[in-house]
C-alpha cells in the first residue's frame, strides 16, 4: 500500500496536521476529523475493499449515509445541509478485514450499515470523533505517539505526545522535497497532499511552496491521481466547508 518507510496515509495526515514542538493540532477538531475520515476511506480503496462510484445526482434522493442515531449521520431523505447528493457512493467489494485495525474498523461500519453509502455523508459521520480515535490508537500502537502523565499536587492529567518531535513535519516535508526536485509523488502522497489542500492545512504546511512547485503538484494531480480519489478529495472539501 505504501513504501516501508511511510506510515499509512491517515497517520501521515495526522502528523502533518500537528505541530511537533508542542503537539498542538493545526486544524480544528472537526476539520481534522474530516481529513482523517477521508484518508481512512482512501486506505480502504487502496486495500481494494471499497470502490468509489459516481452516479447522476438527484435532488432530494436519499443521502446513503449512516442511519439515524449514528453520530454525524443523517436520517432524512436529503443531505443534512439541504443540498442534493454529490453523486459519489462507496461500494463494499470485499468485506474481509484488511489486517490493519483502523481500516478494518471503518470497513466493519460500512458493512454493518445498510447502503447506499454516500461518501460525503460518511466522511462527516466518521469525522465525529471516530476517525481521530482510531488513528491515534494506531499511532500509539506503532510508538509514534505515547501517553504522558503530568502530576500536580492534587491532580494528574494524561495526554498524547509525539515520541519524536520531528515526526509531524516529515509527511509535508517529504512532499515538498519531492516537488522541489520534480520527483513523482506516489498515490498515497498525492491523496494526502490533496486532502491537505482540501482542509486548508496547506496554508500552514505548504506555505513555502513556490509557484513552480505548486504548478508541479497541480500537474501531478491531473496526470497521476486516480479519478475516484479526485472525487474523494472533493467530497472532503465539501465536508470541511460545511464543518467550518
Amino acid at each position: 500500500m505504501t513504501s516501508p518507510q511511510q506510515l499509512p496515509p491517515a497517520d501521515d495526515f495526522y502528523l502533518a496536521a500537528h505541530d511537533g514542538i508542542g503537539g498542538r493540532a493545526l486544524l480544528s477538531s472537526p476539520v481534522l476529523g474530516v481529513g482523517l475520515a477521508a484518508t481512512l476511506l482512501g486506505e480502504l480503496m487502496f486495500w481494494r475493499r471499497v470502490q468509489l462510484v459516481t452516479v447522476s445526482p438527484v435532488v432530494g434522493s436519499p443521502p446513503g449515509g449512516p442511519s439515524g442515531g449514528s453520530s454525524g449521520g443523517s436520517s432524512g431523505g436529503s443531505a443534512s445541509d439541504g443540498s442534493a447528493s454529490d453523486g459519489s457512493l462507496l461500494r463494499v467489494i470485499d468485506s474481509q478485514p484488511t489486517g490493519d485495525p483502523a481500516s478494518s474498523a471503518v470497513l466493519r461500519r460500512l458493512v454493518d450499515t445498510p447502503g447506499p453509502h454516500e461518501v460525503r455523508q460518511w466522511i462527516r459521520h466518521l469525522s465525529a470523533g471516530f476517525a481521530t480515535d482510531i488513528v491515534e490508537h494506531r499511532l500509539t500502537s506503532a510508538g509514534v505517539l505515547k501517553r504522558e502523565t503530568k502530576r500536580r499536587l492534587l491532580t494528574s492529567s494524561t495526554s498524547l505526545v509525539f515520541a519524536d518531535p520531528r515526526s509531524p513535519g516529515e509527511p509535508a516535508g517529504r512532499i515538498r522535497t519531492k516537488l522541489s526536485y520534480n520527483e513523482p509523488l506516489d498515490t498515497a502522497d498525492l491523496m494526502v497532499a490533496g486532502l491537505i489542500l482540501a482542509t486548508g492545512l496547506d496554508q500552514l504546511v505548504f506555505d513555502t511552496l513556490n509557484p513552480r512547485d505548486r504548478a508541479r503538484l497541480s500537474d501531478q494531480f491531473r496526470r497521476s491521481l486516480p479519478q475516484p480519489l479526485h472525487h474523494l478529495i472533493s467530497a472532503a472539501r465539501d465536508a470541511a466547508l460545511v464543518t467550518t
